[in-house]
Parts: C-alpha cells; sequence; structure tokens
C-alpha cells in the first residue's frame, strides 16, 4: 500500500512539472489585451549549447520566445537574424529578430541552472501561417545565428511535440 502511494505521487508530481501548460491567460485590466503564455520547456541540452522557448500570444500577436545558453563567451544577435525551422517536408520556416541583443550572465536560464553562463532572451514575432505550418508539420531540426557563427541541432520528437502543444495551448 505504501509503496503503491508514493508511485502514484512521483506519477502527478512528473505529469504536473513535466507538462505544457498555459502560465497567463487573462485579458489585462489596463489595455483589455487577451493574453497566453506558456510555460518554459527545454528544446535542447547538450555540452554545445542550451535553449528553451515557449509561446506567447497577445490578442492575435504570436511570439516565439527563446532562451538560448551558449558557453562562458559573450556572443550577439543582430536585428533581423534569423531562427530557422527546417520541416520534414523539406520547407524551411524563418522568424527575424526584432532588435540587436547581446548575451548577458544568466540571461539564458530559466532556473539556476546556467545562470551563470552566457545566454540571451528573445521574443521572435511569428505570423499566423507560419505557427499553422509548424503546428502541422515535423520539425526536423533548428539554427540560429549568432556572432560566433550559427548554432545547428535536430530536434528529437518529444520537443517537436511541445512546441505543437504550446503552439495550441495559445490558440
Amino acid at each position: 500500500m505504501k509503496k503503491l502511494f508514493f508511485i502514484t505521487i512521483f506519477l502527478c508530481f512528473t505529469s504536473i512539472s513535466f507538462a505544457q501548460e498555459l502560465k497567463v491567460n487573462e485579458i489585462d485590466d489596463f489595455t483589455n489585451e487577451r493574453v497566453k503564455i506558456t510555460s518554459w520547456k527545454t528544446i535542447t541540452m547538450n555540452m554545445q549549447f542550451t535553449a528553451y522557448f515557449k509561446i506567447a500570444k497577445i490578442n492575435d500577436n504570436i511570439f516565439f520566445h527563446l532562451k538560448l545558453i551558449f558557453g562562458s563567451r559573450v556572443f550577439s544577435i543582430k536585428e533581423d537574424q534569423e531562427l530557422m525551422f527546417k520541416l520534414e517536408n523539406g520547407d524551411v520556416i524563418s522568424l527575424f529578430n526584432p532588435k540587436f541583443i547581446i548575451s548577458c550572465r544568466g540571461c539564458g536560464s530559466i532556473d539556476i541552472n546556467g545562470s551563470g553562463m552566457q545566454g540571451v532572451h528573445i521574443a521572435f514575432p511569428m505570423p499566423y501561417q507560419k505557427s499553422v505550418m509548424l503546428e502541422d508539420n515535423v520539425i526536423e531540426k533548428f539554427r540560429i545565428y549568432t556572432s560566433k557563427g550559427y548554432i545547428e541541432n535536430w530536434l528529437k520528437p518529444k520537443n517537436d511535440k511541445k512546441i505543437k502543444k504550446a503552439l495550441a495551448l495559445v490558440e
């Protein structure tokens, strides 16, 4: 009985802590804007870099938020630099950085992990048509250009599903 209790608690904790969810779902009192924002989730975590994402929707405007940790050296991402997603069908979806950004210590972390490393937080505007393409197609890999070159990584199927679920949550 005791063992069953602990298994149940573990399963509940796991489903709560790792599930994609809406962190914000409200109408702003001052602006009267409809705001939906998902929780942060990992896209990739390896020895080269770590990337997290969340989706935000303010009225009809969708944003792909990216937090990127890329070592201990300062780096930057130019205005209009691309975040690219390569789809299984060969199409490439590009989102563009709205402003120049330079890394800072801890800016790419979502908790204590990576808080001492150089990182950035970018909110890429995402046209509705591009969000539909990401939802309807398998994402194979992604690439982002920085002052240190580009970073590219294959996307695991479970992380592709995280993006699709986040997009569905803000609709």
